[in-house]
């Protein structure tokens, strides 16, 4: 048995002896377990059972079966079901009675004890709008019978129950899932302001940058060293390398906005344009002529030449440099010679130890007379 179950039980019924009955069945009574069991044995018959633990409490009319119901769920503590019988004069009967225990708490469960009726059963069923929360029994009936019912029934509360407490928990987090989906799409629209308002002010100084590096360029042409001339067209090669990835980010930030197309791409094309645009900075940089015949990837047709891979072509530009690196091979030829000297000095060095030791060993020359 489940302690956090609810087994609390409600019986209305105009007869004391009724409620003797059924106390006997569905209360649980250990101290009066050996007792039973010793008038079973002396009269040969089988033992009442001893209670099924369940809480059960008594109204001897309908009205005052309401009252319980209300005061119960006015608590936090309501009856998981109700046996209530149809005939209780002078007061409600059965069906007004299951009618108002309804209307103040439409989960109960009840069971109808009865041995006749008043009204046609299908007006019954009609009248208390019945689903899943009603069953009959008839007097005479059997321990078993009530007891099988207490269990199912407050079983089926109980299941009920938790089915309703699990719609809850999920109604609960589809609101928190909404409020957060709210939330993303505002966050994303205060960053895509916030891309554009940078953008544009990035771009500005760019401008004025360029700008100005060309209106230098103009006063010094033909009064100018090579390196000065060679540092104004850095200044403007970077400049304009900066406003293209500004483009390329902008374009980027509207890309999430636009329904996606999964589409073939050639990256191998892509990566050679990228490639010859590198070489070409980079030959401009240092004012030489480059020719290479490198390929990134075998050569394979685009699949299809109408598709536009520009947006593939930005995300993999962002992971070539603007600037074009220094010549490495001139800086692994400086630590080569470098290297080469040091090995040279040991040498030497070794070298004059062993002649050193050498003539430390030598014999003495002989002196003369």
């Amino acid at each position: 048995m489940n302690p956090l179950q609810n087994r609390r039980i409600l019986l209305v019924d105009d007869m004391p002896s009724i409620h003797e009955d059924f106390r006997k069945i569905l209360v649980a009574r250990p101290a009066a377990r050996d007792l039973d069991d010793a008038e079973a044995a002396l009269f040969g018959q089988a033992a009442a059972p001893s209670g099924d633990g369940f809480e059960l409490d008594s109204a001897y009319q309908g009205l005052e079966g309401v009252a319980r119901v209300e005061a119960s769920v006015q608590a936090g503590r309501p009856y998981a079901m109700a046996f209530v019988d149809m005939r209780m004069p002078p007061g409600l009967d059965g069906v007004e009675t299951v009618e108002r225990l309804w209307r103040i708490d439409p989960r109960v469960q009840v069971v109808i004890c009865t041995a006749y009726s008043d009204y046609p059963w299908e007006e019954v069923l009609t009248r208390l709008d019945v689903q899943d929360r009603l069953l009959i029994i008839k007097k005479p009936f059997d321990m078993i019978e009530v007891s099988q019912l207490a269990r199912t029934l407050t079983a089926k509360w109980e299941l009920a129950r938790q089915a309703t407490l699990q719609m809850s928990s999920l109604e609960e987090a589809v609101r928190e899932l909404t409020t957060t989906e709210a939330a993303l799409r505002q966050s994303n629209k205060e960053l895509e302001a916030f891309a554009y308002a940078v953008s544009h002010d990035l771009r500005t100084p760019l401008s004025i940058m360029n700008a100005f590096s060309n209106l230098l360029a103009r006063e010094l042409d033909g009064h100018a060293s090579e390196t000065v001339l060679h540092y104004l067209s850095r200044i403007q090669a970077n400049a304009v390398v900066g406003s293209q990835l500004i483009e390329a980010l902008l374009s980027l930030a509207q890309a999430s906005r636009v329904e996606l197309h999964m589409e073939p791409v050639d990256l191998s094309a892509i990566s050679r344009q990228l490639l010859g645009e590198y070489l070409q900075r980079w030959s401009a940089a240092r004012g030489v002529h480059h020719r290479s015949g490198w390929l990134v990837g075998p050569r394979r047709p685009a699949p299809d030449p109408d598709r536009d891979a520009a947006p593939a072509g930005q995300r993999m530009e962002v992971l070539v440099p603007a600037e074009p690196c220094r010549d490495r091979g001139r800086q692994a030829g400086r630590r080569r010679r470098r290297g080469g000297v040091l090995r040279a000095r040991q040498r030497l060095r070794f070298r004059h130890g062993l002649c050193r030791q050498a003539v430390r060993h030598l014999p003495a020359a002989p002196r003369g007379p």
